[in-house]
């Protein structure tokens, strides 16, 4: 079940307010919603899972470089290191100026692990639609992180998932593939390897003043009806250089 609603808006000028837009009736205050039935997918990964890529390891500087020590020199699993951490590097403690303001990076859809669920997820969305006979623009998406006592972000999940008005929901289709996720898992992360715009996609890195790394309308980018950060925070990179 799906129960979207208005909370507050914004006005459009340099000093907006936000403005409450709830009506207080009795001892309630009620918001403008709809409530919308459908069918979904769930996804997590378990912390040592071989497809769950530790992020935290390789942000730690300390770890990076006790793995460099300790390895063959500058062999692949060293390549695969270095490339790794450059990827999270560079989603790490950014700041970015947007009109006139200072946004901290660090927050959490900004956070190494989000954005490899978000960027997971879109590929999933691509995939999926293929498979579960729905337009891609009808699939949403939702991300969820965990934290850790300090904060860090330890560990997410997906969920892909269709909605319609009324009662009747979905017709199954996705519900229908959890038999074979493993496969369109394994064969969205695969596509990701290469864009029909490489090398200029792939070469695209992560910068402080760009809300994305690598990634376009051929390979990630999907329907803004579909994601909820408005295709922002996505990064092949930190897919592919984990695998």
């Amino acid at each position: 079940r799906r129960v979207p609603y208005t909370k507050d808006s914004t006005k459009n000028t340099v000093a907006s307010k936000v403005v409450d837009i709830g009506e207080q009736i009795g001892v309630h205050i009620w918001y403008p919603a709809f409530r919308s039935f459908g069918e979904g997918i769930f996804i997590t990964f378990t912390e040592g899972d071989e497809d769950f890529p530790n992020i935290n390891n390789y942000i730690n500087r300390t770890k990076f470089l006790n793995k460099i020590q300790n390895g063959a020199g500058l062999n692949e699993d060293a390549k695969s290191i270095i490339d790794a951490w450059k990827a999270i590097s560079s989603w790490e403690n950014n700041n970015q100026k947007e009109e006139g303001e200072i946004v901290d990076w660090s927050s959490i859809n900004r956070e190494p692990l989000f954005v490899w669920l978000h960027t997971l997820s879109h590929t999933l969305i691509k995939n999926i639609s293929i498979y579960a006979g729905y337009n891609s623009a009808s699939i949403r998406e939702r991300i969820y992180v965990k934290k850790d006592k300090t904060g860090t972000v330890i560990n997410g999940g997906i969920l892909i998932y269709v909605t319609s008005i009324g009662s009747d929901g979905g017709m199954g289709g996705l519900i229908q593939l959890a038999d074979v996720i493993s496969d369109i898992l394994e064969k969205s992360i695969e596509s990701l390897t290469f864009c029909s715009n490489d090398p200029l996609c792939d070469e695209k890195k992560k910068e402080i003043s760009m809300k994305n790394g690598a990634g376009c309308h051929s390979c990630l980018l999907i329907s803004e009806t579909s994601c909820e950060h408005r295709n922002f925070y996505l990064d092949r990179h930190l897919i592919t250089r984990f695998r």
